[in-house]
């Protein structure tokens, strides 16, 4: 059983350079002003929410060294579920994506603090 995620939760993405920091953490934030189900008072993470990371490196300069190509950004899970809210499908913890920036991968790695609502897959 996996548990669903919910709005706040972690997540990392990772494939950055290791000289610069080599896993960014970020957090699931809504995407799609859609917050009406929730466990515990806290919105329930849907396939419209996003991923959202800091600032940070994706790549080295080959002349200097420093690490380059600084930016933030935000991603949406690859994965659909059969579980949905409002026509969305629901994130689950380890749902993931490619961080076309580094080409790494990008895991919702806990669930928010929901430590009740979960799903068979």
């Amino acid at each position: 059983m996996t548990r669903i995620v919910l709005l706040g939760a972690g997540c990392e993405a990772d494939g950055h350079p290791s000289k610069c920091p080599g896993v960014v953490g970020g957090t699931v934030v809504d995407g799609d002003g859609d917050t009406s189900v929730s466990v515990n008072g806290t919105a329930v993470a849907s396939r419209g929410d996003r991923m959202d990371f800091p600032p940070h490196e994706h790549a080295i300069d080959p002349v200097t060294g420093a690490c380059i190509d600084t930016q933030s950004h935000s991603l949406q899970t690859d994965q659909t579920r059969p579980v949905t809210v409002n026509g969305q499908s629901v994130v689950l913890v380890g749902d993931s994506t490619t961080d076309p920036g580094s080409g790494g991968t990008a895991d919702v790695i806990n669930s928010g603090g929901n430590q009740d609502v979960t799903v068979t897959t």
